[in-house]
Formats: structure tokens, C-alpha cells, sequence
């Protein structure tokens, strides 16, 4: 059952080309995220001598990478934005909070609650009268964790995902048609299938070389394929995941190995057996051990020293770098038609200048840019 679901042609077929510049891609993109917490934030990063206590500045750079991102990227200009983050506390609110006004100069709306789904209005009173401020501005979205633990664990993560694909339909984008009941079971009706109803992606914080093309793609996918998108990590899991609206939001996420080796696979597995074509994106590099920020650190010096980025030493354009392995399929994106200039690609800006100021990454004087055949280069203490 599983092959058959898996290689089921779609009911929609794929738009490619300039096919796919002309049509809207909506839906919405959640960005899942701990807040970045001294002594509690990517803590298996500490372990390198160079980054000790500061690797919660690393937490949050990546995180400002991420979203930033998402907020500039033009083929998500009519998607609606949600981080939501853990612990889901008036303290974590305040950081988030911070983070996006005061670090990124983003505007945010009020908190959506992530509960499960209900059938009142609520949603609509919450959604603001200009169209520009929907999709400009940010929803805050907290983690509802169990009485018994504030922290964020791969135990429960299946069942957060879930109820925040709930939520996220009903309070988000108003899909008001019960297509998310108690039991999760999807209801939509014949018109709103004609209508093509949008998608969600969720999306980690732990890849700041984020591909902005396979987010769009994975949108695009779920409005107009019905069909989830996935783009497995380095480690085993995953690090984006799109989903259509008439996915079962009980089901898609139930029985996967979090944390696991086979986490991507058996994610694709827990989608095709409730019947959800799978595609699947590039290769995504989580940085979560000190080995994988030290392979990021060459990436992006690499780039710098290449001249992919531009000259001004606080920005890295980083598009190119992503888990490149040659010709291996997992380098490529899942579709080749996104255009997207230097200046629009993902960038790792707030990645490189915390690098930088950590020493981490540490710029030549000229008499060594020859021997070291460029400009910046890992500090010799963190190789």
C-alpha cells in the first residue's frame, strides 16, 4: 500500500516552468523554534572550546537567519507567517517578542492559541482589515507542552505538530469547514477542494541555509497537487515539511521515529499510509554537533572567499552552499523553475557575524589571504 500511495500519480498535475510564476502560492509557513536561553540552548554546541557558553548566540542567530528568510523571500509574499516556540511562556513570549522587533524590526499580531481545534469564530476577529498587514506581519504561536515538563521533547513532538496543523487551518487561515474535527478527520467539501485550499509548512530552526525555493515548492505542491513535500537532514530527520489541507492532522504525524535515524523515513511513511503523496526537496544541513558547525563555517567562508556574497563582510549569501555532494540527487532542489536573484536567496547573515564575533571565523591580514587562498578563514583554535 505504501509503494502505491508513494508513486500514485497526482490528481493536479504539477504546473512547471513559468507556469508555476504566474499563480499564487498562499498557505502558510511555521517556523517551530526554542528560544534561544542561556545554559539551555543548543547545548551539544558548547562543547566545542570556542563556543562554550555563548551557543544560545548561536541559537538565536540561526533563528534570525531563518526568519528573516522567510520575511524577504518574494515567492512568499501572500503567506501567512507563524513562529511558534517553546517554552510557551510569558518569559518565551518576551524573547520572541524581542527577537522580532527589536533584532529584525518585524511587526507581529496577537498570539494565536495552539489548542485544538474548535468551531467558533475566533479566528476572524483576530485577522486584521488590511491583506498587506496579514501576510507582513507575524503570529506568535505557543507551545502547549504537558503540566508535567516545560521543555520541548521528541516524545511529544508528534502530537504538537498535530494539534499546531489544526490550529494553524482554523485560527491562521480560517478553514472553517471542519476540515479539522476532533478526531482530525478531514471534511472539506467538494467547492473547497475546487478551490484548491492551501498548505502548511513547518520549518525547523536549525538550518540557517535555509532553501527558500523548495519552501515555495512545498507550498505550491499542497495547493495545487495535494501533495506533501519533504527535505530530509544530514542526521537522519528533517528539516521542512509541507502538508495539504486535506491531509489528516490526527494521523500524518502519528508513529514517527523522532529522533531517530529513520525519522524522514518513517515521516514518509506515516504520509503515504493516510494516503498523501510525498515529494521529496534537497538535502538540508542541521547544525546541531560541533562538527556541523564547523563544516558550516567552511561553507560560508568559502563563499565569502569566492566572491559569492557581496563585499560587505557582515552578509553571506549562502544559496549555494547547502550540503553540496557533488552530483549526489540529494544537492538537487525538488524543482529547477524558481528564479531567485543573489540579493532574494536565503541568507546566513546573522550566522556569519555571530561567527565573527566569536572568533570562530576570523578574517586574514593581507600577507596570509595568499597562503590561505582568501580573505577569512576557521580560526586555527576551532579546526
Amino acid at each position: 500500500a505504501t509503494a502505491n500511495y508513494f508513486h500514485k500519480p497526482s490528481t493536479s498535475p504539477p504546473l512547471q516552468g513559468k507556469a508555476l510564476m504566474n499563480v499564487d502560492v498562499e498557505g502558510a509557513v511555521v517556523i517551530v523554534a526554542k528560544c534561544p536561553i542561556k545554559g539551555a540552548s543548543k547545548t551539544r554546541l558548547s562543547k566545542h572550546p570556542s563556543i562554550g557558553e555563548n551557543s544560545h548566540l548561536l541559537s538565536k542567530a540561526m533563528l534570525c537567519d531563518v526568519i528573516s528568510s522567510i520575511s524577504s523571500c518574494p515567492y512568499l509574499s501572500k503567506v501567512r507567517k507563524v513562529l511558534m516556540y517553546a517554552p510557551g511562556t510569558s518569559e518565551g513570549e518576551g524573547i520572541m517578542l524581542n527577537i522580532l522587533s527589536n533584532e529584525l524590526n518585524l511587526a507581529t499580531l496577537a498570539s494565536v492559541v495552539s489548542g485544538a481545534c474548535d468551531d467558533d469564530d475566533s479566528a476572524s476577529a483576530r485577522l486584521p482589515d488590511s491583506t498587506n498587514t496579514v501576510y507582513n506581519h507575524w503570529n506568535l504561536m505557543p507551545m502547549k507542552l504537558s503540566a508535567s515538563t516545560d521543555q520541548l521533547r521528541s516524545s511529544n513532538l508528534g502530537e504538537l505538530l498535530s494539534t499546531a496543523l489544526c490550529s494553524v487551518r482554523r485560527e491562521v487561515l480560517c478553514q472553517h469547514n471542519d476540515d479539522c474535527t476532533s478526531d482530525g478527520t478531514n471534511q472539506i467539501s467538494v467547492q473547497q477542494k475546487q478551490q484548491q485550499q492551501p498548505g502548511i509548512v513547518f520549518l525547523g530552526m536549525d538550518s540557517p541555509e535555509i532553501p527558500l525555493e523548495e519552501v515555495a515548492e512545498a507550498l505550491f505542491a499542497a495547493q495545487y497537487c495535494n501533495e506533501a513535500l519533504i527535505c530530509p537532514a544530514n542526521d537522519g530527520g528533517y528539516g521542512m515539511i509541507g502538508i495539504p489541507a486535506q491531509a489528516n492532522a490526527r494521523a500524518v504525524f502519528s508513529g514517527v521515529r523522532w529522533s531517530n535515524e529513520l525519522t524522514a523515513l518513517s515521516q514518509i511513511k506515516s504520509l503515504t499510509d493516510h494516503g498523501v503523496n510525498v515529494r521529496l526537496g534537497k538535502l538540508m544541513c542541521d547544525i546541531d554537533e560541533p562538527d556541523d558547525l564547523m563544516q558550516l563555517a567552511h561553507r560560508l567562508c568559502d563563499l565569502k572567499n569566492r566572491g559569492c556574497a557581496d563585499d560587505d563582510a557582515t552578509s553571506s549569501n549562502t544559496a549555494a552552499s547547502t550540503c553540496n555532494y557533488g552530483d549526489d540527487c540529494l544537492s538537487r532542489s525538488s524543482k529547477n523553475h524558481l528564479t531567485l536573484t543573489p540579493s532574494q536567496m536565503s541568507s546566513s547573515r546573522y550566522t556569519w557575524e555571530c561567527l565573527l564575533e566569536l572568533n570562530f571565523i576570523i578574517e586574514n591580514d593581507a600577507a596570509d589571504e595568499q597562503q590561505h587562498e582568501g580573505k577569512y578563514r576557521v580560526a586555527d583554535t576551532c579546526a
